[in-house]
């Protein structure tokens, strides 16, 4: 309210007044302000009103025409906006605020062009306020004008050296023109050896960076960002957030050390989220269990699952470990049926739950759930792929086991199946034995 009065009285006083008597121009003066109170109260409809009937009195009352247009964006309707605010910059050209606000609600319309025009004129004119040089450079950023926007961050530079708010809007113009060959650079400079941001400050760079940056991008750099953050972590950037995103990392990369590090931290942290713990929690049951320390990603299975039984995820992932153990196929089969029944959809719940049928000598009835799997994408996916192959090879068919073993073979890129080879060899084996024994 304080900051809409003070900057009222600075347009009233510009009002010319020649036309009207004292009287008349103090009346007027009051309408406005009474207007001004009634928008702050959030009265818009009564404050247009009044206003309306000051600019039919008085149409060259710039001041109400400037706050029917912010009525009208706050109002949430932008478009009626703009009449309003046109005629009162017209009215009053040299004004900063009716150019400032006219230039803000180009951008809320998305007409960055008109927006980007109104910008550059006052930053030429009114070069001492450095928040329209932030505010210019991120219109150019939102319309893809990038090597405008480096002019412009370079003044920003020159003025008051490199902050935080510096370093996030120069890593958003580097993202985004050049990924791989601007941006990585100046990262590993930034983080690795600037001395003028922060361990904090450099930390949220990284965050903003990952958060915002496209997930391809990202996995191609995935080794030089995960060694950066873990560089920040070790220099005093642990937040709950620094800490999942260096999960998330370390385990896509296999860096298991530092993985191992930043779930415990996660955990133990003071005032984490009862979210990120219980995710941490799942993540180190899954790394346990992968590698093979089935006692401890059990028990961490039950911990998460006594906070949160409902956690479709966990359930899956531990009824499938335990599937592979050998070990209480009956509580997987009840933990696994439950996920499928409440994600029909879902290929690698649906493989979950198949796969144990299969186990249990099921095939008949693991079948169906396999056919929904690849329905829903299953047939791009090695390993769903490899356990359709054995249910349908346990039913006897053939040759559609073999067609999908090939298959899972062809799609393993990443070489996740071990011993296919032997395998398909022995299938083979036991086909031509069983075709012999019946001749």
């Amino acid at each position: 309210m304080k900051h809409f009065l003070s900057l009222l009285c600075m347009l009233l006083c510009a009002i010319p007044a020649a036309a009207q008597n004292p009287r008349a121009a103090e009346k007027e003066e009051n309408s406005v302000l009474a207007a001004v109170e009634l928008m702050e109260n959030e009265q818009y409809l009564a404050a247009a009103d009044t206003l309306r009937n000051v600019v039919a009195g008085n149409p060259e009352n710039d001041a109400a025409f400037f706050y029917l247009g912010i009525i009208a964006i706050r109002m949430q309707k932008p478009l009626m906006a703009e009449p309003y605010l046109t005629e009162a910059t017209k009215l009053d050209s040299a004004n900063f605020w009716y150019k400032y606000r006219l230039a803000q609600y180009y951008n809320i319309v998305g007409r960055k062009l008109q927006s980007m025009e109104v910008y550059e004129d006052l930053a030429r004119r009114y070069p001492e306020k450095g928040e329209l040089a932030e505010e210019l450079l991120q219109t150019y950023l939102d319309a893809n004008y990038l090597d405008e926007a480096i002019v412009v961050l370079r003044k920003i530079e020159n003025t008051r050296g490199t902050d935080i708010q510096t370093a996030l809007l120069k890593g958003e113009i580097y993202r985004v023109k050049d990924f791989d060959n601007l941006f990585m650079p100046f990262l590993k400079d930034t983080l690795l050896t600037s001395g003028e941001l922060s361990p904090i400050h450099k930390g949220k760079l990284l965050l903003n960076t990952v958060s915002e940056s496209q997930p391809a991008a990202i996995i191609r750099n995935s080794k030089a960002i995960c060694d950066m953050f873990d560089q920040c972590i070790r220099d005093g950037f642990v937040t709950e957030e620094s800490l999942s995103l260096g999960i998330w990392l370390s385990n896509f990369l296999d860096h298991d050390a530092n993985f191992l590090d930043y779930s415990q931290r996660l955990i133990g942290l003071e005032g984490v989220s009862d979210r990120a713990r219980l995710d941490a929690m799942a993540a180190l049951a899954d790394y346990w269990a992968t590698a093979g320390d089935t006692s401890k990603a059990f028990k961490m299975y039950e911990a998460v699952l006594k906070e949160e039984p409902a956690n479709m995820l966990v359930l899956n992932n531990y009824a499938y470990f335990l599937s592979l153990s050998g070990k209480k196929l009956k509580k997987a089969y009840e933990m696994s049926a439950r996920v499928v029944q409440e994600n029909p959809e879902n290929m690698t719940y649906l493989d979950t739950f198949g796969w144990i049928l299969h186990l249990m000598g099921r095939d008949l009835e693991a079948k169906p759930f396999f056919k929904r799997a690849m329905a829903a994408g299953g047939t791009k996916e090695p390993v769903i792929l490899d356990h359709y192959a054995d249910v349908l090879f346990g039913l006897k068919e053939y040759d559609t086991a073999f067609y999908y073993y090939d298959q899972a073979v062809r799609k393993d890129k990443t070489g996740l199946l071990k011993g296919m080879d032997e395998k398909i060899k022995q299938r083979q084996m036991a086909r031509e034995a069983e075709s012999k024994k019946r001749k």
